[in-house]
């Protein structure tokens, strides 16, 4: 077979394992949402809770006019700033940020808890109905995640192929690349 021939079909094999990556991503898309909070957090609830039918009105007073989340959200920012001063100063080497990284790490706990606890009062509002509508809407972003993840494996094999195993990346490996 040509070497034209084979980086052809290795070019369509990876542009099939693309497109289909990025439309289960665009289908997604929102699942990680504009709450931030990390792969499925505010995001993810924020999907599910219009799939239980609660307007988006609803959802800005129940956070937007938090004034606990506000105060959680500037002690965590101060917090921060405290490790971060305490990391890139002499305090580091000579006794420790263990006092500031702790206050950070509480102010993240009060602030996780202090969401979650709007967010039963979200869905606590909902119907039973609602309720069922999000429950799937759920299982069917679950099911897309375990698709979106075989693909990323069949994907890594792909490259895995293309670029062998070999130390420093240099060329495909013997026994992974196809011949005619």
């Amino acid at each position: 077979m040509s070497v034209k021939r084979k980086v052809s079909r290795v070019a369509t094999a990876i542009g099939v394992v693309l497109a289909a990556t990025c439309g289960l991503a665009l289908a997604s898309h929102g699942w990680h949402g504009h709450g931030g909070g990390g792969r499925g957090g505010d995001g993810q609830l924020f999907l599910l809770a219009r799939a239980a039918g609660v307007s988006k009105s609803t959802l800005a007073s129940a956070f937007h006019g938090n004034t606990t989340l506000h105060q959680d959200f500037s002690t965590l920012r101060t917090a921060h700033q405290g490790v971060i001063s305490c990391l890139v100063s002499s305090a580091v080497t000579s006794g420790g940020c263990a006092t500031a990284i702790a206050t950070y790490e509480g102010a993240q706990a009060q602030l996780t808890k202090d969401k979650l606890a709007a967010w039963q009062g979200v869905f606590a509002a909902a119907s039973p109905t609602n309720l069922a509508n999000a429950s799937s809407v759920l299982a069917q972003l679950q099911a897309l995640k375990t698709q979106e993840h075989a693909l990323q494996q069949q994907k890594h094999q792909i490259l895995k192929g293309i670029f062998g195993t070999q130390a420093g990346g240099e060329g495909p490996d013997a026994s992974t690349t196809p011949t005619e």
